[in-house]
C-alpha cells in the first residue's frame, strides 16, 4: 500500500513540475476581457499589467496568444492549431482596470478572486463557458448567456439585466434598485438571495426563475415556464399562458 501511494505521489508531481509557464507583459491596461477555446483564467487585481500562462508542454504553450485587441485582452489558442485536451491551459491575468466586458466561450472559465468596482459591464457567455465571482459593483450590469453557459457571484448594481437561453444557469446574490430578466429554453436563474426593489421578469419554454422583490413585480410566464418569488411587493402585474405558472414562495 505504501509502495502504490509512493508511486501516485511522484507521479502527481511530475504531472505538476511538468507545467510549463510563461509571463506576457500587457502594453496597455485593457477594458475588457476575452477568454475562449477551453482556457481556464483567474483574474486578480494588480498593478502588475501581465498575464502568467500555463499548459502542459512548450508546445502547448506556443500556441496560447494573449494579446490586446482593441483594448480588449484576448486570450486564445492560437487559429488553426490542433489540440487533444486544452484542459491543461492556464491563464492568471493580473491588472486593475476599470473592465467593461467580459467575454468567454467555447467551454472557457474565468474566476474572480475579489470584489472588483466598476462603472458599467457587460457579460457575454456562451458555449459552456462559466463565470464564478467575488461581489461585483457597478453601475449596470448586462448578463447574457447562451447554450449550457453558468455564472454564479455576487453584484451590487443600480441596474442588473439577465438574458439567459438554452439551459444556461445563473446563480446570484447581493443587491440591486432594477432588475430585468429574460429566460427562455430550460435556463434556470436563481436569484432568491438577491434583493431588487423592481423586477421585470419574463420566462417561457420551460424556463424556470427564483427572485426577491421588495417594491414591484411585473411577471410573465408562459410555455411551460416557471416563476417563483419571495418578498411582499406593493404592486404587480402577472401574465400567463400555456402552462406558464406564477407563485410566492414566501
Amino acid at each position: 500500500m505504501r509502495t502504490l501511494l509512493t508511486l501516485a505521489f511522484i507521479g502527481f508531481c511530475s504531472l505538476v513540475f511538468a507545467q510549463k509557464s510563461e509571463t506576457r507583459a500587457l502594453p496597455s491596461k485593457p477594458i475588457g476581457i476575452s477568454v475562449s477555446t477551453g482556457i481556464q483564467a483567474t483574474l486578480i487585481k494588480s498593478n502588475k499589467n501581465e498575464v502568467v500562462l500555463q499548459a502542459a508542454s512548450s508546445g502547448q504553450l506556443n500556441r496560447m496568444e494573449a494579446k490586446i485587441e482593441h483594448g480588449v485582452l484576448v486570450i486564445r489558442i492560437k487559429r488553426n492549431s490542433n489540440f487533444q485536451n486544452s484542459k491543461s491551459l492556464k491563464a492568471t491575468i493580473y491588472i486593475n482596470s476599470n473592465l467593461e466586458s467580459i467575454d468567454l466561450s467555447s467551454a472557457a472559465s474565468l474566476a474572480i478572486k475579489e470584489p472588483w468596482t466598476l462603472q458599467n459591464l457587460a457579460i457575454n457567455l456562451s458555449s459552456a463557458a462559466s463565470l464564478k465571482s467575488d461581489i461585483l459593483t457597478a453601475n449596470k450590469i448586462s448578463l447574457d448567456l447562451s447554450s449550457s453557459a453558468s455564472f454564479s457571484g455576487a453584484v451590487k448594481a443600480k441596474e442588473l439585466s439577465i438574458d439567459a437561453s438554452s439551459a444556461s444557469a445563473v446563480q446570484i446574490s447581493g443587491s440591486c434598485t432594477l432588475l430585468n430578466i429574460d429566460a427562455n429554453s430550460s435556463a434556470n436563474i436563481n436569484l432568491a438571495k438577491l434583493s431588487a426593489k423592481t423586477v421585470v421578469a419574463n420566462a417561457r419554454s420551460a424556463a424556470k426563475i427564483q427572485t426577491h422583490v421588495t417594491e414591484s413585480l411585473n411577471a410573465d410566464a408562459s410555455t411551460g415556464a416557471n416563476i417563483q418569488y419571495t418578498g411582499q411587493p406593493k404592486t404587480s402585474n402577472f401574465e400567463k399562458s400555456t402552462g406558464g405558472n406564477i407563485h410566492n414562495a414566501n
